[in-house]
């Protein structure tokens, strides 16, 4: 049986790239939104930091997410942002108890 996952996704802009990351992220969301296994793909902003992102991801299987990872799209999103954020993203793959 296999059991949904949950994804959670911190990115930290570095000082003044904030809105290059937001117009990243607004490319990347509606191509992943279609991609098989997806059931949510919701980014959203800090209210308290404009530099802080959180994306919130549900996926059908491990195996959807997987897939996700190696998606033309994701991949030229990574390449984007990889210069405009302070480091790494936090990721983070949840199952239910």
């Amino acid at each position: 049986m296999t059991s949904h996952v949950r994804v959670t996704a911190v990115l930290i802009a570095l000082p003044g790239k904030s809105d290059a990351v937001k117009a990243a992220i607004e490319t990347v969301v509606p191509h992943t939104r279609k991609e098989e296994g997806c059931i949510q793909y919701d980014p959203h902003r800090c209210t308290t930091d404009s530099n802080k992102f959180l994306f919130f991801e549900e996926w059908v299987s491990q195996d959807h997410l997987d897939a996700h990872l190696h998606q033309p799209h994701l991949l030229a999103f990574r390449e984007k942002v990889s210069g405009l954020l302070a480091h790494a993203p936090e990721v983070l793959v949840w199952k239910p108890l």
